[in-house]
C-alpha cells in the first residue's frame, strides 16, 4: 500500500478532527453569546416594566431622563450583543461547512485506499488462480505422459 496515501489519509483525519474541535468551540461561543443576549434582553424587559410602572405613578423629570438614558444604553447593549450572537452563528455555519468539506476529503481518501486494497486482492486472487491452473496443467501433463 502506498505510504503517501496513508500519509494523506492521516493528514485528512487530523484536519477533520481539528474542524470538529473548531465547530465545538464555535458552538460553545455561540451558546455563551446567546445566554448573554437572553440575559440582557430579560434585564431590559424588567427595567422597561419598572420604568413604565414608575412613570405611570409620576416621576420627576431628572429621574425620567435618567431612566430613558439607561434604557437607551440597554438597547445599545442588546443590539451589540445581538451582533455578537449573529457573528458567532455565522462562525458556526462556516465551521459546519468546513467540517463537511474535511469529512468529504477524508472519506474520498478512504475510498481510494479501499479501492486500492480491492485491486490488490483481485490481483492476488488472479495470481493464485493462475498458479493453481499451472499446477493442475503440470499434473495433467505429468499424468498423461506417465500413461
Amino acid at each position: 500500500m502506498s505510504d503517501g496515501l496513508e500519509t494523506l489519509i492521516d493528514l485528512a483525519e487530523d484536519r477533520k478532527t481539528q474542524a470538529q474541535r473548531q465547530l465545538g468551540d464555535a458552538r460553545t461561543v455561540m451558546a455563551s453569546e446567546q445566554a448573554k443576549l437572553n440575559q440582557l434582553e430579560g434585564f431590559a424587559d424588567e427595567y422597561r416594566e419598572s420604568f413604565n410602572f414608575r412613570a405611570g405613578c409620576g416621576m420627576n423629570p431628572q429621574k425620567l431622563i435618567a431612566y430613558r438614558q439607561f434604557l437607551n444604553q440597554l438597547h445599545t447593549a442588546v443590539s451589540q450583543q445581538s451582533d455578537h450572537y449573529q457573528a458567532s452563528d455565522l462562525r458556526v455555519n462556516q465551521c459546519v461547512g468546513d467540517l463537511q468539506d474535511k469529512r468529504k476529503d477524508y472519506e474520498s481518501l478512504n475510498l481510494l485506499r479501499q479501492r486500492r486494497r480491492d485491486t490488490v486482492v483481485k490481483i492476488e486472487v488472479k495470481k493464485q488462480q493462475r498458479e493453481a491452473d499451472d499446477f493442475a496443467m503440470r499434473r495433467f501433463r505429468s499424468f498423461a505422459e506417465s500413461e
